[in-house]
């Protein structure tokens, strides 16, 4: 009888609202159908800056359709369930900005052939911008060892109450089992005292030191968990005595260079000496390649600002940061270093557990959307998924989703004020990039639908993009490298030229690109950018 009455009152509330509907399940089908095609039941103006941050919150409509084409790049992990040819191309036309490696798991004859796949990968996806490889280094961590007989693939129990010995015996390196865990870090028994907490696997399960025995660390399970091989352990406060570089990173820095990848993601960045240490270690070779920092340590959250502007980019890497702070203080951190990375004008990347139900489930929970929303409104310029695409049952799926919860959180952004934010920040010291903040204020008076930037002029692109406009910036260029590396700045679209193109051929190719994708129509205005007298110009091209 209740559940009659308040779908009576539902149904009524909808007929005076407007909605022609006869009964709930009629309202969600047709609800489903019209939001579907981005067909929003009656006209929905865009959110408009009315005053006050509050006003422009409230006014939100729900019905707001997603946009077409996305800013935010989506950084996929490869692994098992998406190591075949036809899989990378699937997740590349779904969305797939950039494909990082993780050394912490797989050799590397595996991941270099897995590079492979993915330039041929990107080959079969003519229409979609070009994509960009990482190779995250395992960095300066702690991990267990495998577990005995299961080759890294299976998982021991560590039941809460039981007892586990933490020992760096070569002997388990390949034999740990719930008794006996392999870590690989010989100094582990002189940094704890009893009393210390242990986490591993991101936290997920805590252990308490009992005894310090010898070489070995005994351990009372707290918290109890499925662990698999080679996880993280973390162990709070404690003074390890870790290089910037390890020997493996080294290694897998020269194969980074030779390969080349595109970007290095530097786990455990705790300073800016360890960037250029890790820029040093990349060689003349690896000259070219970005260097993204992790921030996983409260070390390194106290010397952001010299990290970032050591850095190409930062990723707010999440798990072992919420090991190493209280979990509550996370959101703090993440939007923070966000923010800094804006003013400065180097990416951000929100990481981990963003869709991690998706691993197992088809569906995520609404807090992980809401997560991955919010990311897009703090300024991420990318979001991550880890497990949820190298080991998940969906991996296709949870990119598809991502891509439209992205395009979604992208269509209410608040442009006005992201503007008016960074040009308060930066513009009053650099006459430069003032000069930058008029000409997209100029493209967005003009109504252009998107702002083409010559050849030879990627910088002035990076500028304009960090501005975090509604209009895409089209960065043409000659370098399938910069092109790649460009995938990580919000709202970049990079074009890579014919060697033949002519001044002429390269506007109109260009205009055809950006046609091709959905972001201009005939009638639609483009800018495009010139520098006639040195400074910065636009010409106003009618499509």
């Amino acid at each position: 009888m209740v559940a009659n009455f308040c779908e009576r009152l539902f149904t009524a509330q909808f007929h005076h609202a407007g909605f022609a509907v006869k009964n709930l399940r009629d309202f969600q089908l047709t609800a489903g159908r019209r939001w579907a095609s981005h067909q929003p039941p009656g006209p929905v103006p865009p959110p408009a800056r009315a005053g006050s941050r509050l006003q422009y919150l409230a006014s939100l409509d729900v019905r707001t359709p997603p946009t077409i084409v996305r800013r935010t790049g989506i950084v996929c992990t490869i692994g098992p369930a998406c190591d075949s040819l036809e899989a990378m191309s699937a997740l590349t036309s779904a969305g797939m900005t950039v494909a990082r490696l993780n050394m912490s798991h797989g050799s590397r004859a595996e991941h270099s052939e897995r590079v492979r796949r993915l330039r041929r990968a990107c080959a079969l996806c003519p229409d979609s911008p070009p994509l960009a490889v990482a190779l995250d280094t395992r960095g300066p961590e702690l991990r267990t060892g495998t577990l005995h007989n299961q080759d890294g693939s299976g998982s021991v129990r560590l039941v809460a109450g039981s007892s586990v010995r933490l020992t760096s015996d070569p002997h388990y390196r390949h034999r740990s089992c719930a008794r006996h865990l392999y870590v690989d870090y010989s100094g582990l028994a002189g940094c704890v005292r009893p009393g210390d907490p242990i986490h591993l696997d991101d936290g997920l399960i805590s252990l308490r030191v009992s005894a310090v025995d010898g070489d070995s660390v005994l351990c009372a399970v707290e918290t109890g968990g499925e662990l698999g091989s080679r996880k993280s352990v973390c162990v709070p406060g404690a003074a390890l005595s870790l290089p910037a570089v390890t020997e493996q990173d080294r290694e897998d820095l020269r194969l980074a260079a030779a390969l080349p990848v595109d970007l290095v993601f530097a786990s455990f960045v705790r300073d800016r000496d360890g960037v250029r240490q890790l820029r040093r270690a990349l060689g003349e070779d690896g000259r070219h390649i970005k260097i993204i920092s992790k921030i996983e340590s409260l070390e390194g959250l106290l010397n952001i600002d010299s990290i970032i502007a050591e850095s190409d980019g930062v990723m707010v890497a999440r798990g072992d940061m919420g090991v190493e702070l209280p979990p509550e203080k996370v959101f703090i951190a993440q939007k923070s270093i966000i923010a800094k990375c804006n003013m400065a004008g180097k990416p951000a990347i929100c990481a981990t557990q963003m869709m991690e139900t998706m691993v197992t489930r088809p569906r995520p929970t609404r807090a992980e959307l809401a997560d991955v929303a919010n990311a897009v409104l703090d300024g991420a310029d990318c979001v991550m998924l880890s497990a949820e695409t190298a080991s998940g049952a969906f991996p296709l799926e949870t990119v598809r989703l991502m891509d439209k919860t992205c395009r979604q959180a992208e269509a209410v952004l608040d442009f006005e004020e992201t503007l008016a934010d960074i040009r308060s920040q930066v513009c009053a010291s650099d006459p430069e990039l003032a000069r930058a903040a008029e000409v997209v204020r100029h493209a967005r008076e003009a109504g252009a639908a998107a702002i083409l930037v010559p050849p030879g002029e990627e910088d002035t692109a990076l500028q304009l993009a960090r501005f975090r406009q509604p209009c895409p910036v089209i960065m043409m260029t000659s370098s399938e490298q910069t092109a790649r590396q460009s995938r990580l700045q919000s709202g970049v679209v990079p074009f890579v030229l014919q060697d033949n193109d002519t001044h002429r051929d390269v506007i109109q190719r260009a205009t055809d690109r950006v046609r091709s994708l959905g972001l201009v129509r005939s009638g639609d205005t483009i800018a495009l950018t010139t520098t006639p007298d040195g400074h910065l110009q636009l010409q106003l091209i009618t499509v």
